[in-house]
């Protein structure tokens, strides 16, 4: 144990550097340097070490400069886009008092958390898309809330009129389902409540793992029925070129709510036929 080493060639979240970061926390509990209740911030001190100065180092030293300024610039842009999307779903949930304890949790974590997707730009793609990079640890309700989220939000792109958008600039950023991240290379965000975890991935994990997550009790991932009405008119006029109706008076029926649910299970938005002479 005395002779462990990190891996800086793969990130804190591979097998090996979990392993090395619980046999810190073992030696640093043992010798006195840090009491139970300081773990969290400690395994969180050791992570960010390691992904930042780290990792930082290495690529310097072994890669050279051109290839570490491109890896951080990409790292900032992905970070910047994941800082985006957190404040935008804090600021949506603080909006309604029925997503408000969501919201909390939100901002407790705070925009940059781990608990939001990461993506990636599609090179395939001729319209601006990024597919997401899915949590293994990730469960599926808060995946969906989240999306709803998303939807709320799109419809502050509009004006009073319901027709225009209030902003220059892109219409909106099409997120779509990418590669569900392993635990080589995705970081369990610590602190959140319990239900943001997947439960089969909870029921796997070894005690001394879990106890380093501090779960904390759950908060209502029910997304109301007014509030599922309004994201499914924002999903019913969806598209690359803009809308094609007044989403405010877009008629939803069961139809409607069940191409919402196929969209927060797998990111499929409607067809691009989809909603032109359905308005009311």
């Amino acid at each position: 144990m005395d002779n462990w080493r990190v891996d800086p060639t793969t990130p804190f979240s591979s097998k090996w550097n979990q392993e090395a970061g619980l046999v810190l926390m073992k030696l640093l509990l043992e010798n006195g340097h840090i009491t139970q209740q300081e773990r969290s911030e400690a395994w969180k001190w050791f992570a960010n070490h390691h992904d930042g100065t780290l990792r930082e180092h290495y690529i310097a030293y072994n890669l050279g400069n051109e290839r570490r300024l491109a890896v951080n610039r990409y790292r900032s842009a992905q970070t910047q886009r994941r800082e985006t999307l957190g404040r935008t779903r804090i600021t949506v949930c603080l909006a309604h008092a029925d997503l408000a304890e969501v919201g909390a949790a939100l901002s407790e974590a705070g925009p940059r958390s781990n608990v939001h997707s990461d993506d990636e730009e599609d090179h395939q793609s001729t319209t601006a898309r990024y597919r997401a990079k899915d949590k293994y640890w990730r469960s599926k309700k808060a995946r969906r809330y989240f999306r709803s989220c998303d939807l709320l939000h799109f419809k502050d792109k509009y004006d009073e009129s319901g027709l225009h958008r209030t902003a220059p600039g892109n219409w909106f950023r099409e997120r779509v389902p990418g590669a569900i991240l392993d635990v080589e290379v995705d970081e369990p965000e610590p602190g959140l409540p319990a239900n943001f975890y997947e439960p089969e991935w909870v029921a796997k994990q070894k005690p001394e793992r879990l106890a380093t997550l501090e779960m904390k009790a759950d908060v209502p991932l029910d997304f109301p029925l007014d509030l599922r009405i309004q994201a499914a008119r924002v999903l019913g006029i969806l598209r690359v070129d803009g809308p094609v109706s007044d989403w405010r008076t877009l008629r939803i029926s069961q139809a409607e709510l069940d191409m919402l649910d196929v969209y927060l299970d797998t990111g499929r938005l409607p067809p691009a036929t989809y909603g032109e002479a359905r308005a009311r």
